[in-house]
């Protein structure tokens, strides 16, 4: 739990400790004390100020309040209608329970007929005691409600199969190298379905969309494979069209699906597509913001801003990530300030680029926790980047040695060969700058194996874009922008 304070924002934990203060009966409670150093630490001052014991059962009353809060927090954050069905369906079940048979079957048949495909749950639910009770109604039709009740049940079981099968696909995903599998991600999930004898196009709705995305994203990132992720999503975003009668987790679904999409169409250098994704998540945003501003904002810009950077606009990407909180982003977002770092690199602004450097300075874990291995390698190569420009040979060397022991396995991994020969071309410049001139540098950086720009990781095309601007004297966004132009 002490991991899930220090990722929540401002907001939550301003309302979280007016919360406290509504329950505290005495003044002298510790346990907002306690919390507010919980946000920024994990060994509270408290815990050498108080006995073992009785700092265990404050903590304990404390966790116990922020689950007690958080419970109130799904709770609102649910949708209307979803709540109200639920309390319709307690309501009836409630009057039969108490022999006022006519008047729960009325309400359970009302409720029946507004309940939505997603909500299966409750449908076999009231159902299931509508048969229940079925003797008391006249004029109902058994046979017919025993076969839907099937058809329900199918449905349900369907889904569970769905489950399992994700569940099966992100494990392969997890566990297999790309090296050691030459699977496609469309083949992996044709396998998948097949072991099940299941039709993909049969079960697509928006939550089994939302949920490949997030896969195929996944497998790009994992396995630096982004460009061979097929277009398998197209032909059925027009089952995204919010009509103002979707259910929170409906258009939660919806908002992660664009998202991914547009993450994953980014990856592949494909920026028109990324930015038309990008439009739908924020149209999507505008029409629910209370319900998708604190979640995708921050994504929306951090993805916004680095299309417009490969599109040859980091001007304008530089403008939109300084409209964000520096110290919000450095504690919830991290990857927006390396964004930022790498913005300030690019146009030569070095000293803000070791600013921001300076503000990022928890361990690798907490990094790797929060942004994932490659934020956190793109990060180690930025540092490189950054004190070499600036000239801090002292820490150039113990950077690149950190970065290569840190993250030897990560780096001996097939999609990430390219690394280790550009580390050498690196090295080599700082220890023999004359290779600069007379022409031998360059004809290392073939070495580095840079033939087919489509299948270069994006990142690493930038850290690329770095090397040869230092051969050839042009800019590094210039050198970036005749790369992707070879893609």
């Amino acid at each position: 739990m002490i991991d899930f304070i220090q990722k929540q924002d401002s907001d939550f934990h301003k309302k979280f400790i007016s919360n406290l203060q509504r329950r505290n009966k005495r003044i002298d409670t510790k346990n907002i004390q306690l919390y507010k150093q919980l946000i920024n630490s994990n060994t509270p001052e408290l815990k050498n100020k108080m006995s073992s014991n009785a700092y265990n059962v404050l903590k304990k009353r404390l966790l116990d309040a922020l689950l007690d809060f958080m419970v109130i927090e799904v709770m609102e954050n649910e949708s209307n209608s979803d709540i109200s069905n639920y309390k319709r369906f307690f309501l009836g079940r409630s009057l039969i329970n108490d022999g006022f048979f006519r008047d729960g079957l009325k309400v359970l048949r009302t409720l029946k007929k507004s309940l939505k495909i997603h909500e299966l749950n409750l449908q076999i639910e009231v159902l299931s005691l509508m048969i229940e009770v079925s003797s008391e109604m006249e004029d109902f039709d058994l046979d017919m409600a025993l076969v839907e009740y099937r058809e329900l049940q199918k449905k349900y079981e369907y889904q569970q199969q769905l489950n399992v099968i994700f569940a099966l696909i992100k494990n392969e995903l997890k566990r297999t190298k790309i090296e050691e599998s030459k699977i496609s991600f469309g083949e992996l999930i044709k396998e998948s379905f097949d072991r099940f004898k299941m039709e993909i196009d049969n079960v697509i709705d928006i939550q089994t969309l939302s949920r490949l995305a997030q896969l195929a994203d996944l497998f790009g990132e994992k396995n630096r494979a982004y460009h061979e992720i097929e277009s398998f999503f197209d032909h059925h975003i027009e089952r995204l069209t919010p009509n103002g009668h979707e259910s929170i987790s409906q258009i939660i679904n919806s908002a992660q699906l664009y998202y991914s999409l547009a993450n994953i169409e980014l990856r592949k250098m494909d920026f028109k597509r990324s930015l038309k994704y990008l439009e739908n998540l924020l149209e999507l945003i505008d029409l629910y913001p209370e319900k998708l501003t604190e979640t995708f904002y921050f994504k929306h810009s951090l993805l916004l801003s680095l299309n417009l950077n490969y599109v040859g606009k980091p001007e304008d990407a530089e403008n939109l990530l300084n409209l964000i909180d520096i110290e919000e982003s450095n504690r919830m977002y991290p990857s927006i300030q390396l964004t930022r770092m790498m913005l300030y690199i690019q146009r030569g602004a070095f000293k803000e680029a070791l600013r921001i450097n300076h503000g990022l300075s928890h361990r690798d874990s907490w990094y790797e926790k929060r942004v994932g291995v490659e934020w956190l390698l793109n990060k180690k190569f930025l540092e490189v980047i950054l004190y070499i420009e600036l000239n801090y040979e002292d820490l150039i060397e113990s950077k690149i040695r950190s970065l290569l022991n840190l993250h030897s396995k990560t780096l001996s991994m097939e999609q990430n060969k390219q690394v280790k020969p550009f580390i050498k071309v690196v090295k080599r410049m700082l220890n023999y700058p004359e290779e600069i001139t007379n022409g031998k540098l360059e004809q290392r950086l073939y070495q580095i194996g840079l033939t087919n720009i489509k299948e270069t990781d994006l990142f690493f095309l930038s850290f690329y874009s770095w090397l040869r601007s230092k051969l050839n004297n042009k800019n590094i966004n210039d050198n970036l922008l005749e790369l992707l132009a070879m893609h």
